[in-house]
């Protein structure tokens, strides 16, 4: 009984947050994803000893041996309103113009927690995903979005699209990993990069399509 009215306390201490949260992010309005950009990019650089750029750099954090990120943090919103599958949004990837230029895309996706075991770190606030800027262009979907489904594939697997299979079985990493990668070790090797600009050769923009394409998409979801 004491197990059962604690558990019952904290749901009850969470539902409180949650409402507290959504009336912050009511008053910060359109500003909203700055902050949950800001909390991915403080988290990536605490975990590596990484330094944060200004916003007018071609990328976001810089880590000690010199390799460069561009991170990506949204909420977790709902794929149809009223409905329990949960997604990821991570829109703009390339920036205006196209004119990002990074080694590392960090898609951090907030835990939902129904499936929290089913990660690679169930302990860690994102689900982590680290692609190679030259891996970047075949996963966009229309305006150089990436969208999947939180879902784990061993949880639900019917309609996966290329783009959620290829991030849960080749991209998805941990903190441990990042640390193992980027402080341990001095990075991966490091391509000449340069920015995408427009459109070229035979893939376009609309690249892999995402999960969920015909879903009705929730207003104001967060883009950083």
């Amino acid at each position: 009984m004491e197990l059962e009215t604690r558990i019952r306390k904290l749901e009850a201490e969470n539902t409180l947050l949650r409402a507290d949260n959504q009336q912050l992010r009511r008053k910060l309005g359109g500003s909203s994803w700055r902050a949950d950009g800001r909390r991915g990019e403080q988290f990536v650089a605490d975990l590596i000893g990484a330094k944060l750029t200004s916003g007018s750099a071609p990328y976001d954090l810089i880590s000690p041996t010199g390799v460069t990120f561009e991170v990506k943090c949204p909420n977790l919103n709902e794929a149809v309103v009223g409905q329990i599958t949960s997604r990821w949004s991570w829109p703009h990837i390339l920036g205006a113009n196209r004119c990002k230029s990074f080694d590392r895309l960090l898609l951090l996706g907030p835990m939902d927690t129904r499936y929290q075991a089913n990660y690679a770190d169930p302990e860690s606030p994102f689900v982590i995903f680290d692609i190679a800027f030259e891996e970047v262009l075949p996963l966009l979907g229309s305006g150089d979005l990436i969208q999947i489904s939180t879902a784990p594939l061993n949880i639900r697997n019917s309609r996966v699209s290329a783009t959620r299979r290829a991030l849960f079985t080749r991209y998805q990493t941990s903190r441990d990993e990042l640390v193992a990668q980027y402080i341990l070790k001095k990075g991966p090797a490091r391509p000449v990069k340069r920015a995408f600009g427009l459109p070229h050769g035979p893939k376009s923009a609309q690249g892999i399509a995402s999960d969920d394409s015909q879903a009705q998409r929730r207003p104001g979801a967060s883009n950083r």
